[in-house]
């Protein structure tokens, strides 16, 4: 009369819970021990729990529910039957042609699957994961590959090596010139104790990670004074001389240039043209089409952006930059902007109108005032979207 409850309901709904922030491998290990401690009846109950909660409507839900069959496929080979057995698969199916499945769950559903196949490949009894996998590839959805992730850290070490010690280089050759030309203007100098100078030291290759940009960091002390002095090490070679010394050249004459490398300028907005899971705190979510805010660059592959109101760092070639706005498209966004608030209004009434319908006696096609605000608001939703596109959620809300 009643059905025996299934042991796996409650560890695979705690190990799939959607308030979660991270994955919980202690319970994903914990049913993994069940499922090999078991029979294969275990392994079915196990799959069953785990479909309930893939046909849940939260996307967290579904992405942990994948993990942990992920798990149970690397970690118990007695469940790789009921994978690849017609239920399952089907359920796998639903989900991916589901057209409210979050495009995230239905990717990380593809890429399994896709993993899967190449596990199972070699046992003829679990080729219907294969099939099931390409019957999806070729009619519903591509399987794309997705860029390498970089790593998240500054330029390589050695190549910043090469560039502070460029730059030290011409630092002590306009110092050196400077010298020479302040020993031609001085009366009563020799030439030959120019070459007691000494050069002046680069920057220690240990200091280059926390260094600042070059050209703080490598600034020539010519740089930070008003008027033109030789450099420290030559001040003290001729001390009866000082009082004697003509005027100084102006000091654009003999101050080093600058020879930091130029910083490129990251965009104002990018698009995503990959989706992208985060995998550590800190990064930001998106999908394929996003149009991302840029705030800074953190990294010299990775920027920090805003999406939605959600703040984070993401890989540069996950996205692709938009054009910069021009004063004229901002007065055209701002002129189309007053547009779109001076018609606030009829957004208003409209919610009105429909608040005081009554479906059971008023016949919503006949009323021809509600039909004009309808059309009037239909017709303000591209202009909507894309100032939210454009502005973000801040300059919205």
């Amino acid at each position: 009369m009643f059905r025996a409850q299934n042991p796996f309901d409650d560890v695979v709904a705690k190990a799939t819970d959607e308030h979660l922030t991270s994955e919980n491998w202690q319970l994903n290990m914990q049913v993994c021990d069940m499922v090999v401690a078991g029979d294969d009846a275990t392994a079915r109950q196990c799959i069953s729990a785990i479909q309930k909660r893939l046909l849940h409507r939260s996307a967290n839900v579904q992405l942990y529910a994948l993990t942990l069959t992920d798990s149970l496929s690397t970690n118990c080979d007695k469940i790789h039957a009921e994978i690849a057995s017609r239920a399952f698969m089907q359920t796998i199916t639903r989900l991916v042609t589901n057209r409210h499945t979050h495009h995230i769950v239905k990717q990380r559903a593809l890429k399994l699957l896709r993993e899967w196949a190449n596990a199972y490949k070699s046992d003829d009894t679990l080729g219907l994961v294969q099939e099931t996998m390409h019957e999806l590839k070729g009619e519903y959805y591509e399987i794309d590959d997705e860029p390498v992730k970089p790593a998240a850290k500054q330029a390589d070490d050695d190549e910043e090596l090469k560039r502070v010690l460029e730059i030290s280089r011409k630092e002590q050759e306009a110092a050196e010139r400077a010298a020479a030309a302040a020993a031609a203007a001085t009366s009563n100098v020799s030439a030959p104790t120019m070459s007691t100078a000494a050069p002046v030291p680069a920057t220690p290759a240990s200091d280059i990670k926390s260094a600042q940009p070059p050209q703080q960091a490598y600034a020539p002390p010519q740089q930070q004074q008003q008027t033109y002095a030789p450099p420290p090490q030559q001040t003290n070679v001729f001390p009866t001389h000082a009082h004697t010394q003509p005027q100084q050249p102006a000091p654009q004459q003999y101050a080093p240039q600058q020879y930091a490398p130029p910083q490129p300028r990251q965009p104002t907005y990018v698009r995503a043209h990959y989706d992208f899971v985060p995998t550590e705190r800190g990064e930001l979510a998106f999908s394929r089409g996003d149009v991302i805010r840029v705030l800074a660059s953190v990294y010299e592959h990775w920027w920090r952006g805003e999406l939605r109101g959600m703040v984070g760092i993401f890989p540069v070639n996950y996205v692709e930059p938009l054009p910069d706005i021009t004063p004229e498209q901002v007065e055209q966004e701002i002129a189309m902007e007053n547009t779109v608030l001076a018609q606030a209004g009829d957004i208003d009434r409209l919610l009105v109108r429909l608040r005081q319908i009554d479906p059971t006696r008023d016949n919503v096609t006949d009323d021809d005032e509600l039909q004009e605000l309808y059309q009037k608001t239909l017709h303000m939703r591209p202009q909507l979207i894309r100032l939210i596109e454009r502005r973000g959620p801040s300059s919205t809300g």
